[in-house]
C-alpha cells in the first residue's frame, strides 16, 4: 500500500510538469506533419532521393519538395518550391528527372538536374501533361505517358461537347473519360523532343525500363468488354514507334494493376519480370496482392509465396534469383 500511495504521490508531482513541457496535441498539429514517399535508390546505391510533402496554409494546398539523403545522414533539399510541387524522382545516368507542376501552363511535366542537385529543367512539353514516365538506364532517354484525343489540350474557357461512348464514363484524376486514350511518348532528354510510340484504341499504363536499356515493361487492358473487367496485362516491347508488343502475363485477371502504384520490375540481368497479381475481378481490391514472376527466355509464368496477406513493392536481388517485397 505504501508503494501505491508513492507511486500515486510521484504521477501528482510529475504530471503537471510534462503538461508544460509537452503542450496537448490539437488538431492545428496535424498541419505540422512532413508525409515521405516514393524512396529511390541512386545508381550507385550511396543516395536515397524521395519525395517529401507538407501543407503550405497560406494558401491551403500540399506540396511536395523532392530531398536525398546518404547512408550517413547527410540530407540535401532538391528542390524548393512553396506553391507548387515536384515528385516521382527517378535516377538515370548522371540526372534526377521527376514531375512537376510548377509549369507556366499548370500541367504537370517532366523536369530534370543533376544528379547531386542543381536548376531544374523542364524536359517535356507534351500538350496537356505528363501522367507517369519512365527514365532510361543510361538518362538519356524518357517514356513518358499522356493523355491524347481531340479534348486534350482544349481551351478551357471554350470546352468542347462530352461525348461519352464507353461503359466506363469518368474516373478519379480524369474526370470524363470522353474520346482520349493514354499512351506512351519517347522523349530525348537533352532535346525534349517527343514522339508517340504507341496508338490506337487502349490506354497504356507503367511503363518500366529493362537494366540493359533495350525493352520496356508496361501494363493495358485486354480490350474486349474493357471497362466490365479487371483484367490487366504486362507486355514488354523495344522502345521504339512501331514495335511489337509482346504480351507476358496468362492470368484472366489483373496483372500490376495501375492502382497496385507498382510497375512490372525487371531483374538485373534483364531476362525476368516480377510484378502484383490480383484475384478474381469478383473480389475487387478485397483478394490479397500475390507475387508472380515471369522468365521472358522460356515464357514461363509463376507464382511466389501464395499467402492470405498482401504483398507490396517487389524488388529483385543483385542475383537475378531472389525476389524481395515488403508484407502485411
Amino acid at each position: 500500500m505504501r508503494l501505491i500511495h508513492l507511486a500515486a504521490s510521484l504521477a501528482v508531482a510529475v504530471m503537471p510538469a510534462l503538461a508544460q513541457e509537452k503542450p496537448p496535441l490539437t488538431v492545428d498539429n496535424i498541419h505540422n506533419i512532413a508525409d515521405i514517399t516514393e524512396p529511390v535508390f541512386s545508381p550507385d546505391g550511396n543516395f536515397i532521393a524521395y519525395t517529401l510533402s507538407t501543407h503550405n496554409l497560406d494558401i491551403d494546398v500540399t506540396v511536395s519538395d523532392l530531398w536525398r539523403v546518404s547512408w550517413e545522414g547527410d540530407q540535401k533539399q532538391l528542390t524548393t518550391t512553396p506553391e507548387t510541387s515536384e515528385w516521382a524522382p527517378a535516377f538515370g545516368g548522371d540526372i534526377i528527372a521527376f514531375l512537376s507542376d510548377g509549369t507556366e501552363e499548370g500541367e504537370t511535366q517532366v523536369f530534370a538536374m543533376p544528379a547531386n542537385g542543381g536548376k531544374p529543367r523542364q524536359v517535356t512539353r507534351i500538350k496537356g501533361g505528363v501522367s507517369e514516365f519512365a527514365l532510361s538506364p543510361d538518362g538519356k532517354t524518357i517514356i513518358a505517358a499522356a493523355e491524347v484525343g481531340p479534348s486534350v489540350g482544349a481551351d478551357p474557357e471554350k470546352p468542347l461537347p462530352i461525348v461519352i461512348t464507353r461503359f466506363s464514363f469518368k474516373e478519379d484524376g480524369r474526370g470524363y473519360v470522353d474520346d482520349r486514350r493514354i499512351h506512351f511518348f519517347r522523349v530525348d532528354v537533352a532535346t525534349g523532343e517527343a514522339e508517340q510510340v504507341t496508338e490506337g484504341d487502349a490506354d497504356y499504363y507503367s511503363p518500366s525500363w529493362s537494366p540493359d536499356g533495350s525493352q520496356i515493361a508496361f501494363v493495358k487492358k485486354r480490350r474486349e468488354r474493357e471497362d466490365r473487367h479487371s483484367d490487366y496485362d504486362v507486355y514488354v516491347m523495344a522502345p521504339v514507334k512501331g514495335a511489337d508488343q509482346r504480351k507476358i502475363s496468362t492470368y484472366e485477371g489483373s496483372d500490376s494493376d495501375p492502382e497496385t502504384w507498382t510497375r512490372p520490375r525487371w531483374s538485373p540481368d534483364s531476362k525476368k519480370l516480377v510484378w502484383l497479381q490480383m484475384g478474381e475481378d469478383k473480389w475487387i481490391y478485397y483478394s490479397p496482392f500475390e507475387l508472380t514472376v515471369a522468365d521472358l527466355d522460356t515464357g514461363e509464368v509463376k507464382p511466389l509465396a501464395r499467402i492470405d496477406r498482401w504483398f507490396y513493392a517487389p524488388q529483385w536481388g543483385e542475383n537475378s534469383k531472389t525476389v524481395y517485397a515488403l508484407i502485411e
